[in-house]
């Protein structure tokens, strides 16, 4: 392996439709290379194995990002990110990188960034990180902590930007640049171009793709979806507030005039515990809402995941067909596990996230019936204010308790919207054709691994 080289400033972009794929163990040292990672990083395939894999590290890259990614990994979860690499020539690229858990080492799957307003964002965040990782330098942190200073401001700028934590940011744009990608890639491989093993499991990934449609389809109502709970999420509490407030200034308006008009203290004190029972239906709701959209971010991860690496084991399988050099059946068979994997967590996780959906559905729908029950309180004490001519001693509290009866009306819409959303997203998703089709491929790649009729590899289309 040459020397690193300073970066030229010059920028490479990836083919539309490349995937890069590549293998690492444990420490990070390469096992596996495909063509396109070659071609990229302008590095010879012998280079780069057995080289670790920050060789491509770019200087202008937060050692806090790559402290992000070890963190998900060691706790066994996939991991994705917007990485600008180094080539060998000194020529960067960017790259939308994820990567997998696989044994006791690393999968990872690159594809050409195409959403530029998180990409945008992303390269800003990480100018911002990396001065502060020298910062802390400067002040003597060592490279350990400095890392930790940089995933930490990393956090606070993605908090900006409106995501949680970066398991959000990527959760929410990883199925962007997937179906980025799914819409470049829209070709129809023939299984019949290549032959033998490779042609079996190429044609069984074909298929998959047709399956994974349907779930695919299922990522715009989740995105839709998450984007409504984040909405009730954030206004869950100020309308809590508003109803307190509201039912508080009946009550006093009502004092005002309890002698002439008794009525309404005894309605304004039925109105005032029913919008107690509303606030902690409410309080207690907000923390619901935001733990069924992050499970709904999670699910559509996965799903975008597993559609990912679809199409890499569709690359590696005419690749491997075709018999070029840098790819080999074991590297189909290691993306076919891989696969299967990503499709047990996925139905997993929809399984999961469909048993949250059902219960914030019911939430909202009680919320609904109690909100819906104060308003109507809420409404007969506006109507008894006339009824028992006190308009005049009451008029400074009217307008506020109407303009709540107005907002009420749309609250109470968008509730029950959202549990009805929450139901028809809860629908279970049933897996059996599609889990029969991937172990299909597993069978196929495995077959692979057995010795081959001599030229069977060759005679594939080049």
């Amino acid at each position: 392996m040459r020397d690193r080289p300073a970066p030229t400033g010059e920028l490479r972009s990836l083919g539309p439709t490349e995937l890069i794929f590549s293998t690492t163990d444990a420490r990070g040292v390469i096992t596996a290379a495909n063509g396109a990672f070659c071609r990229v990083a302008a590095h010879e395939q012998r280079d780069l194995i057995g080289a670790p894999h920050n060789v491509i590290r770019h200087p202008g890259m937060p050692a806090g990002a790559f402290r992000a990614m070890w963190d998900t990994l060691q706790a066994g979860r996939p991991f994705a990110a917007y990485v600008q690499n180094l080539a060998g020539d000194g020529v960067a690229y960017w790259v939308y990188a994820t990567v997998t858990p696989l044994g006791d080492g690393y999968l990872s799957v690159r594809i050409g960034p195409a959403v530029e307003r998180t990409w945008g964002a992303a390269a800003g965040a990480y100018g911002a990180v990396l001065e502060v990782e020298r910062a802390a330098r400067a002040d003597g942190a060592g490279a350990a902590a400095a890392a930790e200073a940089g995933r930490d401001h990393l956090v606070q700028l993605l908090a900006g930007l409106g995501y949680a934590d970066h398991d959000e940011f990527m959760h929410a744009v990883m199925p962007q640049e997937v179906l980025a990608l799914v819409e470049r890639r829209r070709w129809r491989a023939d299984p019949a171009a290549v032959h033998g093993p490779a042609g079996d499991v190429l044609a069984a990934c074909l298929l998959v793709t047709v399956e994974l449609e349907d779930l695919l389809l299922r990522l715009d109502g989740l995105a839709h979806l998450a984007e409504r709970l984040q909405a009730v999420e954030r206004d869950a509490l100020g309308a809590v507030a508003a109803l307190a407030e509201v039912t508080l200034l009946a009550s006093q308006a009502s004092a005002t005039v309890s002698d002439t008009a008794p009525v309404l203290t005894s309605t304004a004190g039925a109105m005032s515990t029913l919008g107690d029972e509303v606030g902690g239906m409410m309080t207690a709701l907000a923390p619901a809402l935001a733990g069924a959209r992050r499970s709904v971010l999670r699910v559509r991860f996965l799903i975008a995941l597993a559609r990912l690496h679809t199409d890499m084991v569709v690359d590696v399988a005419q690749e491997v067909g075709r018999g070029e050099p840098e790819v080999g059946p074991e590297h189909l068979a290691q993306l076919s596990a891989t696969l299967r994997d990503d499709l047990t967590a996925a139905t997993a996780e929809l399984a999961a996230a469909a048993g949250v959906l059902r219960a914030v559905g019911t939430d909202l729908e009680q919320a609904h019936d109690r909100l819906r029950r104060t308003d109507r309180f809420l409404a007969t004490w506006r109507v008894q204010v006339p009824r028992y001519q006190v308009s005049r001693q009451l008029a400074p509290y009217v307008s506020p308790i109407d303009g709540r009866l107005r907002m009420s009306h749309e609250q109470l819409g968008a509730m029950r919207d959202l549990a009805q959303a929450c139901e028809r997203e809860a629908r279970p998703f049933d897996d059996t054709a599609l889990r029969g089709l991937v172990d299909a491929i597993a069978r196929a790649a495995e077959g692979l691994l057995a010795p081959w009729p001599a030229g069977a590899a060759a005679g594939g289309a080049r």
